[in-house]
């Protein structure tokens, strides 16, 4: 047990390095694949040594070791978040077909959270991905045709109530994109966990926006990206889905 939460950990935290390339690329429209790391600072192409996940930060000192430029904390933070999330997606659904399509969501929407605060759009190949793996879900049986199509009304069909009371009132509640990722999140994971993602992403931003009005960083209209609560809200939704489904029945 111990011996594969390890294994599971260190395979998320590999993962997430891949992710950060992926969250800095993607918007930019560039390869995830090639060319190799670079220093963003002296453009020296990284080693193996200098791509370790997690210790080559900590070894040096979260710095090159090429032009002695700092790196950002958040690249070792999200290799470390996602082989977390990997190892309680394995604990809570073993290892199981169930737990693999919950650390390649679970991978994508760390993706989603990041390029949303940088950028302020969820990419269309993000969401899209989802909705592959929502289909791949629906074949292989682990959810049925009508929770599929219940999942998808529910995830989309809010925002999209959203968008157009939006358009009434000519203001922008909601974005595109936040209505495409719940909608095909709604098909993989079904309504009740939607409704659930709803609920905390509703909440937990809630609470952020109003103690960054009552320190005033922000204000009242000033636009604060909502995919990474959505994305939040989804995660631990699914991460204790069979926990949110005992509650209710």
């Amino acid at each position: 047990m111990i011996l594969a939460i390890l294994f599971i950990g260190v395979y998320g935290i590999v993962i997430g390095s891949f992710l950060n390339v992926v969250i800095y690329r993607l918007p930019l429209n560039k390869s995830i694949v090639a060319p190799r790391s670079q220093c963003g600072s002296c453009h020296t192409e990284l080693k193996p040594l200098d791509l370790i996940p997690v210790f080559s930060y900590l070894i040096f000192r979260g710095k090159c070791r090429h032009c002695g430029q700092p790196y950002s904390i958040r690249y070792p933070l999200i290799e470390g978040l996602n082989g977390i999330v990997y190892i309680i997606a394995y604990m809570v659904y073993g290892l199981s077909l169930n737990s693999f399509i919950v650390m390649v969501l679970s991978s994508m929407l760390i993706c989603v959270t990041f390029i949303d605060i940088d950028h302020k759009i969820i990419p269309n190949s993000l969401n899209l991905s989802i909705g592959v793996l929502a289909v791949i879900n629906l074949i292989v049986g682990q959810i049925s045709l009508r929770m599929f199509l219940l999942g998808g009304l529910y995830g989309g069909g809010f925002i999209l109530f959203l968008v157009v009371v939006g358009v009434f009132l000519k203001v922008e509640i909601m974005g595109m994109g936040d209505l495409k990722l719940m909608f095909f999140s709604g098909l993989l994971i079904g309504p009740i966990a939607v409704i659930s993602a709803y609920l905390i992403a509703f909440t937990t931003s809630g609470i952020f926006v109003s103690v960054l009005l009552l320190f005033k960083l922000k204000k009242v209209k000033d636009a604060v990206a909502f995919g990474p609560f959505l994305s939040l809200g989804i995660l631990l939704s699914v991460l204790f889905y069979p926990t949110i489904l005992q509650a209710i029945l």
